[in-house]
């Protein structure tokens, strides 16, 4: 009970950090953003957009930074010399079939949109496929890590914590007008998502694959709006079940001191 209580602490101390942290990076540009004429309206200019992705990101590392002074965690850049390339093969292709249509709506979208537009799109997947990972792999999951240092199935936990809490903070986005039941879809497969990239951590033992990816995903979804439509959920299933099955599969206790190997001194 103890324990259980200590991971549920540390997921809600976490939690309110990350939305201080977006509040801070949000709130500080905005009020910045209009005397520099970095936005136009309500929308940032292309230096505004370049701008605000250099500080959302230098924002995400100060912070795992302050936090790294009293939890002695690890983040990873440089891949582990035992990577097993040929089982991500599986995680990889799953990947792609959640991400194919978004990719083909990309490739028939470019060509009539202009630079700046294609430009801002990639900055709209830049700065949350790189603030994200910094905060949820880079510094969530490591401290989970951390606090389960005695226990065999501390991979699994960690990547599960904090993919419950990664797919939770999209419930920000009923702020924006967004339906329940499609925000709910959305923490569904970003929880999904979470557990994919906590596993793509694991077995390479850096964070660039899964920020690679994380950019992938949010720049093509960007050229669909800004807003996630709806979808029937026997399609949600089609598309993420995959995902789901192998990432669990990659994250099995079976595995635990090989994912961890190298993420905890």
């Amino acid at each position: 009970m103890k324990h259980f209580l200590k991971l549920t602490g540390i997921s809600i101390l976490s939690y309110l950090i990350i939305v201080i942290v977006v509040t801070a990076r949000d709130g500080v540009f905005s009020v910045v953003g209009k005397p520099f004429h970095l936005v136009h309206g309500n929308v940032a200019t292309v230096w505004g957009g370049v701008v605000y992705t250099v500080w959302g990101i230098l924002l995400a590392v100060l912070t795992v930074w302050l936090v790294k002074r009293w939890v002695p965690f690890r983040i990873r850049f440089t891949l582990r010399d035992d990577v097993r390339w040929v089982a991500l093969i599986p995680l990889v292709l799953a990947y792609g079939w959640v991400l194919f249509d978004q990719i083909v709506e990309t490739f028939k979208s470019v060509g009539h949109e202009s630079l700046s537009r294609n430009f801002g799109h990639l900055l709209n997947g830049i700065l949350p496929g790189t603030f994200e990972e910094i905060l949820i792999r880079g510094g969530l999951l490591a401290i989970v890590l951390y606090a389960l240092h005695a226990s065999g199935t501390r991979a699994l936990k960690a990547a599960v914590i904090s993919s419950l809490v990664f797919g939770s903070l999209h419930f920000i986005n009923l702020t924006g007008g967004q339906s329940l039941e499609a925000t709910i879809q959305q923490v569904i497969y970003a929880f999904i998502i979470g557990l994919s990239f906590a596993a793509l951590y694991y077995r390479t033992g850096s964070i660039w694959p899964g920020i690679v990816l994380h950019i992938l995903t949010d720049f093509t979804g960007d050229y669909g709006g800004s807003t996630a439509a709806m979808i029937p959920w026997h399609e949600l299933a089609m598309y993420f079940g995959p995902l789901l099955l192998i990432s669990l599969f990659m994250l099995r206790p079976s595995q635990d001191a090989y994912n961890v190997r190298g993420l905890i001194r």
